[in-house]
């Protein structure tokens, strides 16, 4: 479809979306080329590129969108906003309105893109939010929380720093907890806490990615292949000498402190730090904790 406004209006032209439930043509080559000076808006509803964390409907790609000569493009189907190409033309996936479920496209502000034109120059468009229900994720390594009372503490800090930025609206929120430690269930605890009011702040799930804390005491009193290994680098790290030429005959491609040849940074080999925390990483791939 085509709908042309008055004089200095623009031009909107738009392919027939969802005829069908799985669309696997090219719509964007239904768009009839520029017909005038004034202003050209394309609005689509298609995967653009082939992402492959989306459904492809309608396939397209940045060239067939080049084509026909417009100024702007407002695409839909992924809901992450997204600005794919910032003029000539603009390429924009605008997001939806209202994030839906804790999906990574459907978390954080959500809203529309308010487009300023002057003349023949779009400005760059402005995000206004709109949600009314927000759904955040948040990350807490628990490393340094004693106990199950104390994580409670933490996120229920955390629920309220996130209260501060929502401007009165309410959030669903999914926690991943990092890190070693000791954890069990305070889901329904934080639910508890948070109460009923208006906004509300929902904890949606808490997911577990942590690991059990190492009785390292315990490793060296076994007398096996792990002990062996933690009693090897206690040796090593008690004896400068010898943490020396360890370094230099295992680790000489490493500039201390440094860039290892491919550019990548490297903690500092002599540090107990490093040493402790490469104890750690091995006895964990002994026991099958990481892949």
């Amino acid at each position: 479809t085509k709908s042309r406004g008055p004089p200095n209006q623009p031009t909107i032209s738009g392919a027939s979306s969802y005829a069908q439930r799985e669309e696997i043509d090219n719509l964007a080559l239904r768009f009839p080329n520029r017909s005038g000076p004034e202003l050209q808006v394309g609005v689509l509803h298609c995967n653009l590129g082939g992402n492959p964390e989306h459904d492809p409907y309608a396939p397209c790609s940045v060239d067939d969108l080049m084509k026909p000569g417009y100024d702007y493009w407002a695409l839909g189907h992924i809901h992450q906003r997204t600005v794919v190409r910032d003029g000539d033309p603009w390429i924009v996936y605008p997001g939806n309105l209202q994030g839906r479920h804790p999906k990574a496209s459907e978390q954080g502000a959500k809203g529309a893109l308010v487009v300023e034109v002057d003349g023949d120059t779009i400005h760059p468009p402005e995000f206004v939010p709109l949600d009314v229900v927000r759904f955040l994720q948040i990350e807490v390594d628990i490393v340094d929380i004693a106990d199950l009372s104390s994580l409670e503490g933490e996120l229920v800090d955390e629920a309220n720093r996130l209260q501060d930025t929502l401007d009165g609206r309410s959030a669903l929120v999914k926690v991943v907890l990092t890190g070693r430690g000791a954890v069990g269930e305070v889901l329904q605890a934080l639910r508890d806490e948070t109460g009923e009011s208006a906004p509300f702040l929902f904890w949606e799930s808490i997911r577990d990615e942590t690991s059990t804390e190492l009785d390292l005491d315990a490793i060296r009193r076994r007398g096996d292949f792990s002990s062996e290994l933690l009693r090897f680098a206690d040796e090593v790290l008690g004896d400068e000498t010898a943490l020396a030429a360890f370094v230099e005959k295992h680790l000489s491609d490493l500039s201390v402190g440094g860039l290892t040849s491919h550019g990548v940074p490297v903690p500092d080999p002599t540090a107990e730090d490093t040493w402790r925390d490469a104890a750690v990483a091995a006895l964990e791939l002994l026991a099958g904790d990481r892949s």
